[in-house]
């Protein structure tokens, strides 16, 4: 059967029925391509507009069969770590057909100690076997795993429950297998009895397993853990929607119309993670060979990687192409198809190790610091490298990665103690990037122009690097006060500035590393809406009396250039560009407590404002001639739309709106600047409850109109 009507038209079969199923499918339905998302059941509630939601299982045959009738050029495994089955058919219908599959992870806690982590099923059994006569074991493991737990209710002396969901087909099935109804608990549901131990699956973050485990802590059970299988090697591994995205549009480059990028706080990051590297291979290099307990060394282990993992903000890894200079790692700007003048740019990042007490204003270039953070104890004397510089890391019990995410990384959650465990880190700006003049950012006037958010991302992914425990590298001659230094510089950094915000800002010498998600989405509102914010701030932070703050907002250079002449006072910091976010940056103007706010707009974007559309770009909003004729009426201003007999002036033949300025007769158009304005306050006015909004209607020479028709 052809569930598309469309023989060859879906390239791509998602294995779903889970969170990260849903989240797959939420980043395909970005694309507007079709696409085929599978459960066994068809229980989970989706609503799709691009993708075919089909249900039932298959084996081999009927998989490679349904690939091949529909043309799937990419299988995506996002089903539950424990359905081995189905990953084992989905890895032998890719192997027959040479179709890539993406397994989409989740993201799973570091394994702790306190939790009996054991292999399979037959080791739990005999586990638990062990257990004194009496002892109370709460198992979540599962409906079907009843017949298997049952039996030790008499050979062992257990009391057994079971915590199942409240459905018939669970409850029957329960019922089925030996359990009474006494035994059953269910999700959901508070439950008093007490029990020594508890039977978990390494569900990961979105299975519930974090929770669950710190509600037996509180509640003094024991736990016991299966391990998540390990999944076919040929499967490409992400655990997040941007790794998946990326990954697709990698493999199916005419998947998504438009391709995503890398945030220059990414590149910075990626740079700072193999510039450590490098830098561990030097130092294990110089050091000399540890005993031979201690594993191969970097030149026995192989080359530095050439890509490396990135732990981003979300909590999700991915790789990140990086190359290697003489002292330091580069990473080239992949902004993808989003507008940025910094695509392609080279990123530089240098790390180096400096003796305790002293500061980088000393040792690196600059002369400041970029802000740093000091955390109890010495240099690790042991470190790993991860990405193909060094073997896998155990986790105890010796069953997987304890670092979980592609590459060697894992989530965004800390092993007791936390990311604070480590030497002292600096981050500092060199050569091409700029530093902040003004305040209103997230550090002082002096710093390196390096947001929060990028040096956060540097910190952590340099200390996930530090705490692998794998004795790959010693730095016996370092002592034990060390800090690690990561110097970023771009090469081309301070010509390209003069492209961007930056001079407007009072960021001088180069360009600015930015980025809150890591990852630039093509033409991204969140990117834009991020700049107007920090331009907000710094505008704010210009005004010696925060108070008497007024910041001028425009859509353009355009209309900035004829209103800042009406405001010779200002400092330029306080006229911002909204482009066409116009309701955004009304509202960030609110969360600042901005008192006064200039609104300069020009017709094009005016007479859709007036519609009651706070975001003008045209993809979501286009000039609606019956709006216009609406406001023409209400001025007095004679019009018709080409429905009805012709008048002063006939809409349709006009296609932009500012060819009103011309038809509209020199007399009235204060009238209808007035009528525009203020169905344009009637929307924006409420966005700025405790402030003063004044809006100013700009024509094309450059005429200034205020609400009551002139200036």
């Amino acid at each position: 059967m052809d569930y598309s009507g469309n023989p060859m038209s879906h390239t791509i079969l998602v294995l779903g029925g889970t969170t990260e199923g849903r989240m797959a499918a939420g980043v395909l339905e970005e694309s507007g391509s079709p696409f085929f998302y599978s459960t066994k059941t068809g229980e989970q509630d989706l609503q799709l507009s691009h993708g075919t939601h089909i249900s039932g299982a298959m084996d081999s045959a009927a998989m490679a069969r349904f690939c091949q009738e529909h043309g799937v050029k990419l299988i995506i495994d996002a089903a539950h770590p424990f359905a081995s089955e189905l990953h084992l058919t989905v890895a032998a219908t890719a192997g027959q057909l040479g179709i890539p599959v993406v397994h989409y992870e989740r993201i799973f806690p570091p394994r702790e100690e306190d939790i009996s982590w054991l292999a399979d099923m037959d080791e739990m059994l005999l586990r638990l076997s062990s257990l004194p006569k009496g002892t109370t074991v709460l198992s979540t493991l599962g409906v079907k795993s009843i017949g298997r737990l049952k039996p030790l209710e008499q050979e062992a002396g257990l009391c057994l429950r079971y915590r199942i969901l409240r459905r018939q087909s669970s409850l029957s099935l329960a019922l089925s297998q030996g359990a009474t109804p006494d035994q059953l608990c269910y999700y959901g549901e508070d439950d008093d009895r007490p029990a020594d131990v508890i039977l978990l699956k390494e569900s990961g973050l979105s299975g519930g397993f974090a929770e669950k485990v710190e509600a037996a802590r509180r509640q003094g059970m024991a736990i016991f853990a299966l391990a998540r299988p390990s999944m076919p090697g040929a499967f490409i591994t992400v655990n997040g929607p941007y790794g998946l995205r990326r990954q697709v549009e990698r493999l199916l480059p005419d998947f998504f119309p438009l391709k995503s990028g890398l945030t220059t706080g990414t590149c910075a990051t990626a740079a700072a993670v193999a510039a450590m590297m490098q830098l561990i291979a030097e130092e294990q290099k110089e050091a000399g060979p540890l005993p031979s307990e201690a594993g191969p060394l970097p030149s026995e282990a192989g080359p530095l990687p050439s890509e490396v993992p990135v732990l981003l903000p979300n909590g999700e890894t991915i790789s990140v192409p990086v190359a290697y200079g003489d002292g330091y790692a580069s990473v080239i700007k992949d902004a993808g198809d989003d507008p940025d003048v910094t695509d392609g740019l080279e990123i530089r990042a240098a790390a180096a190790l400096l003796p305790g007490g002293k500061t980088t204003a000393a040792l690196l270039p600059g002369g400041q610091t970029a802000g740093h953070t000091t955390a109890p104890g010495g240099f690790a004397s042991r470190l790993s490298a991860s990405g193909g510089f060094g073997p896998a890391i155990s986790a105890p019990g010796g069953f997987g990665p304890a670092i979980s995410a592609p590459g060697g990384f894992g989530p965004a959650l800390s092993a007791p103690g936390g990311f604070a465990a480590g030497p002292e880190i600096v981050i500092e700006g060199g050569s091409g990037v700029g530093r902040f003049t003004l305040p209103g950012f997230d550090y002082p006037p002096g710093q390196p122009a390096i947001n929060r958010s990028p040096r956060q991302m540097i910190e952590q992914n340099i200390r996930l690097l530090l705490k692998n425990p794998l004795p790959l590298c010693r730095l016996a001659t370092k002592g034990t006060q060390e800090l690690v230094a990561i110097t970023i510089s771009v090469p081309d950094g301070e010509r390209i500035a003069q492209k961007t915000f930056n001079p407007r800002l009072g960021i001088e010498g180069g360009i600015s590393i930015i980025g809150v998600s890591g990852i630039v989405m093509p033409f991204s509102e969140e990117a834009f809406v991020n700049s107007i914010r920090k331009c907000m701030q710094v505008a704010k932070a210009a005004f010696p009396c925060q108070a008497q703050a007024h910041v001028v907002i425009n859509s353009g250079a355009k209309s900035e250039r004829f209103v800042k002449a009406l405001f010779p006072e200002l400092p330029p910091q306080a006229f911002v560009e909204y482009g066409n976010y116009i309701g955004q940056t009304l509202q960030i103007a609110h969360e600042l407590g901005i008192p006064r706010v200039t609104l300069g707009v020009m017709l094009g974007k005016a007479v859709k404002l007036a519609a009651g559309h706070l975001d003008t770009h045209s993809r979501r909003s286009v000039m609606d001639k019956d709006f216009i004729a609406l406001l023409l009426n209400e001025a007095g201003i004679p019009c018709s739309t080409g429905k009805d007999t012709p008048a002063a002036i006939d809409l349709s033949t006009i296609t932009l709106a500012r060819e009103l300025w011309q038809a509209i007769p020199r007399e009235q158009t204060a009238s209808f600047a007035r009528v525009v304005i203020a169905h344009c306050y009637r929307h924006c006015g409420p966005l700025l409850p405790k402030g003063t909004l004044k809006i100013l209607l700009i024509d094309d020479n450059g005429k200034i109109y205020g609400e009551d028709g002139s200036l």
